[in-house]
């Protein structure tokens, strides 16, 4: 038998049992909302000692290479343009523009473009390796950004670490340098 030793009055079952209900359902609620503000989900591509992050909810396509159009004295980083959809989108070699060597092992069969956002911040990557979705949590950033290549360290906007550091760059600034780039 249960003896309430308190001075509330004892509830009958049913508004007890609603009560526990309603605050399991609070609890519940709370932990998802402390999870969504901790946990951000990201889309990387993967080089060799680093990765880049984009932000999940960006426009993103993986499509076949093909019909690049290359133009003369261009940046030896800018493979050339594509059309994508309907739009004329500048391919952008991160391998020459970095100084990275390209990683064999993980070499896809066929050749294909990373497709990022609309518009005129359209751009897109040859990627060797499928693009590789990512969760960190707020507190898993470090201030690793010296990692970074020379070229993208202005532009790191947040590191996160895992089994390589993964930067998070506002590729918006970092695509308009590149246009007054030679």
């Amino acid at each position: 038998m249960l003896v309430n030793t308190s001075t509330d009055p004892l509830l009958p079952p049913s508004e007890a049992l609603a009560l526990l209900n309603q605050h399991a359902i609070q609890q519940k609620a709370d932990n998802e909302t402390d999870k969504a503000v901790l946990s951000r989900a990201f889309f990387g591509v993967r080089f060799d000692s680093f990765g880049l992050l984009f932000d999940d909810s960006m426009d993103k396509e993986l499509i076949e290479l093909s019909h690049l159009r290359t133009i003369p004295n261009s940046p030896s980083w800018l493979d050339g343009f594509s059309n994508v959809r309907g739009t004329i989108t500048p391919v952008l070699n991160l391998h020459r523009l970095f100084g990275l060597e390209r990683n064999e092992k993980d070499k896809l069969t066929k050749s294909y473009l990373l497709a990022l956002n609309k518009g005129d911040t359209a751009f897109a990557l040859p990627v060797t390796a499928f693009p590789e979705k990512l969760s960190f949590l707020d507190a898993d950033q470090h201030h690793d950004e010296d990692l970074a290549p020379r070229r993208l360290k202005p532009y790191v906007e947040s590191c996160f670490r895992g089994a390589i550091p993964w930067f998070l760059i506002r590729h918006c600034d970092f695509l308009k340098h590149l246009k007054n780039c030679p």
